[in-house]
């Protein structure tokens, strides 16, 4: 086991600040793969709880800032640097007159009731007060949100087509004292790369992503839709032992859903040529995944998990 941290043992820095935590607010961006937009779309809701709202936006910029769901924008300079760079990086990227990226927003607040953080573990480090977690002194436990974020990703996948991993740009997260003053617990950076995209005209992309917001209310992300709402987020590794884990693991989530729906898998014909290289990979020692088979795994399990979701009835 490795070393407990405690505040005697914390090697930290600065003056201590002993605060009161009034609100955690978290944000992040996600790049939708191979989708381009002909011309900037206004934000659509994919859904809207008031603390937590997910909307499908061509300028992640604006919309983070026009934002009613907390004022992360305003206080977090980290958010502010992190978005600097993705519009200066899609400013860069040659996407041709007009055309633009499509964006999943996703936006998180919670009230931490005043919150004491008054054992030390707050410092004061230069202009940033940060929060050191350890073993003898309170931290806070805001909710994490990647089972309904993974949820909320998986439906607009879904919808929209798409294939491969929703690149995470931004993921940003903050406290806010009783004082007003930021507080982070970590640094999050965020990265920029671009791929080749498919054009989508205006009207496209508000259909489908209210097709999206329609078929994220029949997900249920905690009960019998977790496992393959986990299975189909591929992340961006293309080393082998990754594909190949990931290949058998949603093969197996896809076998254990269409059971579920009375639907046998193994005996699908669409995925006969799938089956046969889930089965090489398994038992013959295949030390390459075929990017083609790959690539036909997600977009039926995708199908498959679109057409059961969409027969329910909404949660």
């Amino acid at each position: 086991m490795g070393a407990r941290l405690t505040l005697a043992g914390a090697q930290y820095t600065g003056i201590r600040h002993d605060c009161r935590l009034a609100r955690y607010m978290h944000t992040l961006v996600y790049e939708v793969p191979s989708i381009l937009v002909k011309s900037s779309i206004n934000p659509v809701e994919i859904q809207n709880r008031g603390c937590y709202c997910v909307k499908v936006v061509s300028d992640p910029l604006t919309a983070i800032q026009k934002s009613s769901v907390s004022n992360q924008y305003k206080l977090d300079k980290q958010l502010r640097e992190a978005l600097g760079r993705l519009e200066e990086n899609v400013e860069k990227a040659s996407l041709g007159e007009s055309n633009k990226l499509l964006f999943v927003v996703a936006e998180y607040r919670e009230e931490m009731k005043n919150f004491p953080v008054d054992q030390g573990q707050c410092r004061k480090i230069g202009e940033t007060l940060r929060i050191a977690k350890c073993d003898d002194a309170r931290y806070p436990s805001p909710l994490k949100v990647k089972n309904i974020i993974d949820a909320d990703l998986t439906s607009v996948k879904a919808v929209f087509g798409v294939q491969g991993y929703f690149k995470k740009h931004i993921d940003q997260e903050c406290y806010q004292n009783t004082q007003g003053e930021t507080v982070y617990s970590l640094q999050v950076s965020g990265s920029a790369q671009l791929s080749v995209w498919h054009p989508l005209e205006q009207d496209d992309v508000y259909q489908k992503a209210e097709f999206a917001k329609n078929l994220r209310l029949k997900i249920k992300e905690r009960g019998e839709d977790k496992e393959m709402i986990t299975a189909l987020q591929r992340g961006e590794s293309e080393y082998e032992p990754d594909l190949r884990l990931w290949y058998l693991r949603l093969w197996g989530a896809l076998e254990r859903f269409g059971e579920e729906h009375h639907r046998q898998i193994s005996n699908d014909a669409s995925l006969t040529k799938v089956k046969e290289h889930r089965n090489h990979i398994a038992h013959y020692n295949i030390t390459e995944v075929d990017r083609n088979r790959l690539r036909e795994l997600e977009k039926r399990a995708l199908e498959i998990f679109k057409t059961e979701v969409e027969r329910r009835e909404r949660k």
